[in-house]
């Protein structure tokens, strides 16, 4: 993320497994974070995550604070079980000149 600039991201996150659990397949995650470039280091003033929906409570996916002033969206699932992710980021970004 550029230097001097602040970022406020939001972030929906689809999962759908092959195997149905609580009667669902689908897995549904809402974030909505703010971050800033702080003279070249990355500060993450909020994380809010939602789990509109979880048919598993093992398969989790989540934005972390990466190395390298990056944000990071990971997702793992239930062993024995293939689920498909696909997430949707909106960023409205400002850098002060």
């Amino acid at each position: 993320m550029t230097n001097r600039g602040s970022y406020l991201f939001d972030i929906d996150i689809v999962g759908r497994a092959e195997n149905k659990v609580n009667r669902y397949y689908g897995n549904f995650f809402h974030y909505k974070v703010a971050a800033e470039n702080q003279s070249g280091d990355l500060q993450c003033t909020n994380f809010f995550g939602l789990a509109v929906t979880n048919h598993n409570a093992n398969a989790i996916a989540q934005v972390i604070d990466a190395p390298g002033n990056l944000l990071k969206i990971q997702a793992t699932g239930e062993a024995n079980d293939t689920i498909h992710w696909v997430a949707t980021v909106r960023a409205t970004e400002l850098v002060k000149p």
